[in-house]
């Protein structure tokens, strides 16, 4: 069945040397794979300029139902992010923000709320004009459509990561802790993301996030775009 949907890119992954398989979220099917062909062909830099990590895309694709890899027959971009393009520190971000939902998204089913939140999320990356904790309210507000967004409704404590829960103390060791300034921190960019706060405090708070995800979803691996992000805002 032929079908018209917006999706968010994902990932681009070589398939061959005439395809490739594209990973994206669809407004329509939720997460799905499509293989690409003439990736090599004449066709490549318009392939390429619409599958950029984190780009807001309407794709035309024959579904079939119960299939693993869908057929795409083309993909247009419907919102171009000249912002992110042609700023290191949001391209990184986007990079990023595409492996956590490369490595979180498992599932097929569609979620109009979900998806609705990735795209107000492109915009938004594109669009601020202080996009450095852009992707730590992002960590923040994704868990909850993951199931496992943490207790965050008391300033006086401090946020433990394996459990997910608001504490006095440390459970385990101070590492597996946000302090009570660090949990304060979250609470705040949920808020309003442009918290000023320093590269170290930043890193850290990104660090544990990540470590958060480890604690509370099967299988998921800390992005190996990690450290590049932490180079960029050096």
């Amino acid at each position: 069945m032929k079908t018209t949907t917006q999706a968010i890119v994902i990932h681009l992954a070589k398939y061959s040397d005439k395809a490739a398989i594209l990973h994206v979220y669809t407004k329509q099917f939720g997460r799905m794979a499509y293989i690409v062909y003439g990736i090599n062909g004449k066709k490549r830099s318009s392939l390429l300029a619409a599958t950029e990590p984190f780009s807001l895309v309407e794709i035309e694709v024959n579904h079939s139902a119960g299939r693993d890899i869908q057929t795409l027959v083309s993909i247009n971009m419907i919102y171009v992010p000249v912002s992110t393009l042609s700023d290191i520190r949001r391209r990184t971000i986007a990079v990023f923000l595409s492996e956590i939902l490369m490595r979180t998204l498992r599932h097929p089913e569609p979620d109009s709320t979900l998806f609705d939140f990735l795209s107000s999320a492109v915009h938004y990356l594109d669009s601020t004009p202080y996009p450095e904790n852009m992707h730590l309210k992002f960590l923040l507000k994704f868990t909850y459509f993951l199931g496992i967004m943490p207790s965050l409704d008391d300033r006086r404590k401090m946020l433990d990561i394996p459990s997910g829960l608001l504490v006095d103390s440390p459970i385990s060791d101070i590492s597996n802790c946000f302090s009570v300034e660090e949990t304060n921190l979250l609470i705040d960019i949920l808020s309003d993301e442009n918290v000023i706060i320093s590269r170290n405090v930043r890193q850290s708070l990104l660090t544990k996030l990540c470590r958060y995800y480890e604690c509370h979803l099967t299988d998921f691996v800390t992005p190996k775009s990690l450290d590049i992000l932490y180079e960029v805002y050096d």
